[in-house]
């Protein structure tokens, strides 16, 4: 799944500017690169990987017991 975002907002401290924003996902994985525009310009790399392992779960049934 590929994303692509560009917001045009005021940004912290009353800044005028624009984000563009992309976002790739591998498996459980996504990695964003982003280039920010306001008085001056920012571009960067980030990732997010979750901190365990995926665990397949199984619905289980509910049981009411009285």
């Amino acid at each position: 799944m590929i994303g692509h975002l560009k917001q045009c907002r005021s940004i912290l401290g009353g800044d005028k500017g624009f984000t563009v924003t992309s976002k790739h996902w591998f498996g459980d994985t996504s990695v964003n690169i982003y280039y920010q525009h306001t008085d001056k310009s920012f571009a960067g790399l980030s990732f997010s990987i979750p901190l365990t392992p995926r665990k397949d779960m199984a619905p289980a049934l509910s049981k009411s017991e009285v």
